[in-house]
């Protein structure tokens, strides 16, 4: 067996951080095995396309209202946020006006 070596950037095995994630996206996204489609697992409404050109603040309140689960988490336009997929957070990305500039999904 080979030995586990590990990343010192990082307390996780190298080895082992590849399993983790592969386990995390099968849990959070599967395949209907009918028509071969991703298929939502999260509760509620998934997107909200209706939403593009309205005001942001308006968009996180109809959001949050729609879909009780969630929060809605405005951000400005170009903006680095973290990758992981959740069930409970939608990204209202808005332009430098407060416009929404991208459709919002649970994400």
């Amino acid at each position: 067996m080979l030995p586990i070596r590990t990343n010192p950037l990082d307390s996780i095995p190298t080895r082992r951080r590849g399993k983790r994630k592969r386990r995390i996206l099968r849990s959070s996204i599967r395949r209907s095995k009918d028509k071969g489609k991703m298929q939502n697992i999260c509760a509620g409404k998934y997107s909200w396309p209706e939403l593009l050109g309205v005001e942001g603040e308006k968009a996180a309140t109809i959001i949050e209202s729609e879909n009780p689960t969630v929060k809605a988490r405005i951000v400005e336009d170009g903006k680095v946020v973290i990758q992981d997929f959740r069930c409970d957070r939608v990204w209202v990305w808005v332009d430098r006006h407060g416009v929404v500039a991208r459709v919002p999904h649970i994400g």
